[in-house]
């Protein structure tokens, strides 16, 4: 890894029995919420929306940050960091936004994958029936690789980016704007679980697109940081350490698949979450595995997976 400085900073756990909670409301969103729309730690986001819903005329900076803040924190609890609860997003997440710049420097990208692996993860349990996280990821990571999955694209319409606020074109959306074009399902049995898992259960492995983007136009935003691409680090998001393991996908790298070696998952972890602290021992635990984990986060010393021999 010759380039360090394109690592951002990951995202670590705080302690959110320190917090006062209505405090950093005020603090940070200009407003102490209503009782009835806070439930411990979580707020409503109908109220968020409701009571952030158009920017007065008149705003000042700090007012402006108020509704940045309050539109980001809707966005991330409805979408990125989803979880079962529906409509309540975690204030966990607005202490990051205290400071624009500083939260700029997160890696929200591996922050937003690790939340999603644990999400998959507990639906895997017997008796789950909800799931979080970003779920339209999964949906556009199968509609990529995945033929029978895919609904039909019957056109695709250029699309006006418009402009900034100095009047300079804005650049392209990513590979995935082009599902926002008229697609036909006729063909294709979307949405139907048992189609799905006969498919999934038959397909060989010439039926699934490896490389998805290879031939695509991609912008420059969405190749940025490709030398760590191919990293086997730890993802880390709060409480949640999960590994990000592409030597275990090569081939979609272009790259000839050896034997994985077995990964050492450690559960430690997983006792605690956003909604129990756990016991004592297991929060010690955990915090010692995350201190030894965001240690090698900057580690040049970081395995990167796979040869450049082509497959």
């Amino acid at each position: 890894m010759d380039d360090l400085d394109i690592i951002p900073r990951p995202l670590t756990l705080i302690r959110s029995t320190d917090l006062k909670w209505l405090d950093l409301c005020g603090e940070l969103l200009g407003v102490i919420p209503p009782s009835d729309k806070i439930d411990g730690c979580r707020l409503s986001m109908t109220w968020l929306s409701e009571q952030f819903g158009v920017l007065p005329d008149d705003a000042n900076e700090v007012i402006v940050q108020w509704y940045a803040r309050a539109y980001i924190l809707e966005m991330l609890g409805g979408s990125v960091f989803a979880d079962t609860s529906v409509d309540k997003v975690h204030l966990i997440w607005l202490k990051f936004l205290e400071d624009f710049d500083t939260a700029g420097e997160y890696s929200w990208g591996s922050v937003a994958l690790a939340w999603l692996y644990r999400q998959l993860c507990n639906a895997t349990k017997a008796n789950t029936k909800d799931i979080g996280g970003a779920l339209i990821l999964v949906q556009l990571w199968a509609w990529s690789r995945f033929s029978h999955m895919t609904p039909e694209i019957v056109s695709i319409q250029p699309i006006d980016y418009g402009v900034d606020a100095v009047g300079q074109p804005l650049p392209q959306g990513p590979y995935s704007i082009r599902w926002c074009n008229a697609k036909c399902q006729k063909n294709v049995s979307t949405h139907v679980l048992l189609n799905d898992r006969s498919v999934l259960g038959m397909q060989h492995p010439d039926e699934i697109v490896w490389q998805p983007y290879i031939n695509a136009d991609l912008p420059d935003y969405c190749l940025q940081g490709r030398e760590i691409w191919r990293t086997v680090a730890p993802l880390i998001c709060l409480h949640i350490v999960e590994m990000h393991c592409p030597n275990r996908v090569l081939r979609q790298f272009g790259m000839q698949q050896s034997i994985p070696r077995p990964i050492n998952t450690d559960v430690t972890l997983h006792v605690v979450t956003l909604r129990k602290r756990g016991s004592l021992d297991a929060i010690s635990a955990s915090e010692a595995l995350l201190l030894m984990l965001c240690s090698t986060w900057r580690s040049p010393g970081s395995p990167v997976a796979g040869k450049s021999r082509e497959h």
